[in-house]
């Protein structure tokens, strides 16, 4: 699987460095894309937080970060409301709820990465 860097700035808005723009909620860079020069130049770089991982997880994590706590709490409050319908169509066969499910109710595409962060909130909340 290809990897990457998930690299977020830690004050908001973000800054430049290198050539580059790095958000408060952080961008993925593959691994091919820096070199070993700017990433030591990026490493040295006291206002940043970089983690190395899969690439695909890093992205989804970025995306996460890039979600509202509004648009979080919405898709959470429309968990609920299909837990409640105990509709069988709206949940998946590893028992967490469809994202077209979430989607239709929600009228608001989402993506999985924000399904699995609510529904991880949405159960801690109902235990």
């Amino acid at each position: 699987m290809p990897e990457g860097y998930l690299i977020r700035s830690k004050q908001q808005p973000g800054f430049r460095r290198c050539n580059r723009y790095f958000p408060y909620e952080g961008i993925t860079i593959p691994t091919n894309e820096l070199d070993a020069e700017t990433l030591k130049k990026l490493k040295a770089e006291p206002r940043l937080i970089i983690k190395h991982g899969e690439f695909e997880a890093l992205a989804e994590q970025v995306e996460i970060n890039n979600t509202t706590s509004d648009v979080m709490e919405d898709i959470i409050e429309v968990i609920g409301m299909l837990d409640a319908n105990h509709n069988e169509d709206d949940w998946a066969k590893d028992g967490k709820p469809k994202v077209e499910a979430i989607e239709g109710l929600l009228d608001k595409d989402i993506s999985a990465a924000q399904r699995n962060q609510a529904w991880a909130e949405y159960q801690q909340r109902v235990k």
